[in-house]
């Protein structure tokens, strides 16, 4: 027989039907594995979380995210296109504004609503504070330093005069020395009080009348350098003040 048809025993496919259902079910295990190698798999997705539960996470953090972000903006749009509510009056300062020309104290409340009141100023009211006992009430800008108080003026409130600006124009004019001028920028760094006992002088505040000057303020300006308003209108202003609110004072 040629080389070619010789078949050893274990060359020949089983006789019995169960060899034949075996060998079938090999070789069909065999392609599987084989397509299995041969096909290239998908590249895996890079994501920015671990897994799927974190995704999902993350899509319902950035859901809840967008819609807040979108009620936030309309709540802002709404608020600042409806007019202000001001039945409520005025319940807190939030700034206040010294025009020294007009003899005008502004407030501004917390809901928006403005006052102004007629105020006395220094006896020489025109021009910078430079100096102790010039009678002349600064201009710049402060804050209230301290709660208002009882007082021979009926309520005294405490601005934190001299200012950096006021110790910078004093340094360069003279007026001061470096101590001292460093003695004032430290207090102002530390948002304390700055000195009341320089040559720049101290105690500039505003408050009322008290019994020895009643209804004075509305003709005339009599204060050492303060701002000086009738005893009611101080009280409304020390009745809503905080310390630190802003206070401007302009020529």
């Amino acid at each position: 027989m040629p080389a070619s048809r010789s078949m050893t025993q274990r060359d020949r496919p089983p006789s019995s039907p169960r060899g034949r259902v075996a060998l079938a079910l090999l070789l069909a295990l065999s392609a599987t594995l084989s397509l299995a190698c041969e096909t290239p798999r998908p590249a895996p997705v890079v994501r920015d979380f671990a897994s799927l539960g974190d995704a999902r996470r993350v899509s319902a953090y950035e859901a809840t995210r967008d819609v807040t972000v979108a009620t936030a903006t309309r709540s802002q749009s709404l608020t600042a296109s409806e007019p202000q509510d001001t039945s409520l009056g005025c319940a807190r300062i939030m700034r206040i504004a010294i025009e020294k020309a007009r003899r005008t104290l502004r407030v501004t409340c917390s809901n928006g609503e403005t006052r102004s009141f007629r105020v006395a100023l220094g006896q020489l009211p025109v021009g910078l504070k430079r100096t102790q006992g010039d009678l002349r009430t600064p201009e710049g800008f402060y804050r209230v330093a301290a709660p208002p108080h009882s007082s021979r003026f009926h309520r005294f409130m405490l601005l934190d005069y001299p200012s950096l600006v006021d110790a910078d124009r004093a340094l360069v004019a003279k007026e001061i020395n470096a101590r001292t001028y460093l003695s004032i920028a430290r207090a102002v760094a530390r948002g304390e009080t700055p000195p009341q006992n320089t040559a720049l002088g101290g105690a500039v505040g505003i408050h009322g009348e008290g019994s020895d000057h009643r209804d004075r303020s509305r003709i005339e300006d009599w204060t050492y350098g303060c701002i000086a308003l009738t005893d009611a209108d101080m009280d409304f202003i020390a009745d809503r003040i905080s310390v630190g609110t802003p206070v401007s004072i302009e020529p």
